[in-house]
């Protein structure tokens, strides 16, 4: 039953995920920058966020498996990770640039350019180490939002909370199913929470 429920927690906090679901939190934020945008402008920059960061690099993760490249789609080793980080970094990248391409708030794109840099740091990481990026995505998330609470002074101390447990939950999942050593856990975490709150705090 727990293994199950630690399947059901590293899908829905994939590291993939992340950049939506944070968009969708900005989006509903009590902030300047989210009444800017109307609801039509909402749902286009999230489908483009979904296509961007979701959807395409699935389909790349499929022709890395058909080419076995990869394993499986697990990628238990350090050596099958390195395409998909590129891969991954190159998208954030370019979705980066798509975003400042259109007249919106800085802080949509500029969270991309930050998930960029993420991105690059565990590329490094994973020539001699295997990181967890499930913890380091979460990681990331939750010290952006600390970021701007400080930085701004919004109300997102609830938010911060329920993704400080939600970390919490993913690093037990990722454990439970012997994904990860606790090292690389606590790391993953620790790497993407000083990514993010040292480049937010630049802001």
């Amino acid at each position: 039953m727990e293994k199950r429920i630690a399947q059901i927690l590293s899908y829905l906090f994939h590291p993939l995920l992340i950049p939506t679901y944070s968009l969708l939190i900005v989006f509903n934020a009590n902030a300047y920058f989210s009444f800017l945008l109307p609801f039509k402008a909402k749902v286009l920059l999230l489908i483009m966020m979904v296509v961007s960061t979701v959807l395409i690099p699935i389909f790349i993760f499929f022709i890395f498996r058909y080419k076995k490249i990869i394993r499986s789609f697990q990628m238990e080793t350090k050596e099958e990770r390195m395409y998909p980080y590129l891969s991954i970094t190159i998208i954030y990248y370019l979705t980066y640039t798509l975003f400042t391409n259109t007249k919106i708030p800085a802080i949509y794109s500029f969270y991309l350019l930050i998930a960029t840099v993420l991105s690059i740091v565990l590329l490094f990481i994973n020539l001699r180490w295997k990181i967890c990026m499930h913890t380091a995505a979460m990681g990331g998330m939750t010290a952006m939002f600390i970021g701007l609470y400080y930085q701004l002074g919004l109300n997102l101390l609830p938010i911060i909370i329920l993704l400080i447990l939600c970390s919490g939950f993913v690093g037990f999942a990722r454990l439970k199913l012997n994904s990860h050593k606790p090292s690389e856990v606590y790391v993953g975490w620790l790497v993407g929470a000083i990514v993010f709150i040292t480049m937010t705090l630049l802001l």
